[in-house]
């Protein structure tokens, strides 16, 4: 009998799952590094009427860069992982395990 669900995947399937979810972190701190950017230099937008208007950031700029960071901490942590798999070997994950590599739907809740 088989207990709980475990999925087989090669090394070279598991790399490049892992380099997807490096590079979606990656992007995040991108962006949230553009949103503390607009925020200390005030930047203003265009309006719909064509108006310029002050920029309003909703969220505060402490949060802003706890989630910076954390996609920072989370790309740094997924390419230590990467980086110390065996190649040429099939890992056999369960549901922690995809946890574990943020391989799972939703990932990380910001």
């Amino acid at each position: 009998m088989i207990e709980g669900l475990r999925i087989e995947m090669t090394f070279d399937e598991l790399v490049s799952r892992l380099n997807a979810r490096i590079a979606e972190h990656e992007q995040g701190v991108v962006e949230f590094e553009e949103r503390l950017l607009l925020e200390a230099h005030g930047t203003s937008r265009q309006g719909a009427d064509g108006r310029r208007t002050p920029r309003r950031e909703d969220t505060p700029r402490h949060m802003l860069e706890h989630q910076r960071d954390e996609h920072a901490e989370y790309a740094a942590f997924l390419t230590l992982v990467r980086d110390h798999l065996v190649p040429g070997e099939i890992y056999r994950l369960g549901e922690s395990d995809l946890r574990f590599a943020d391989l799972t739907p939703g990932g990380i809740c910001w």
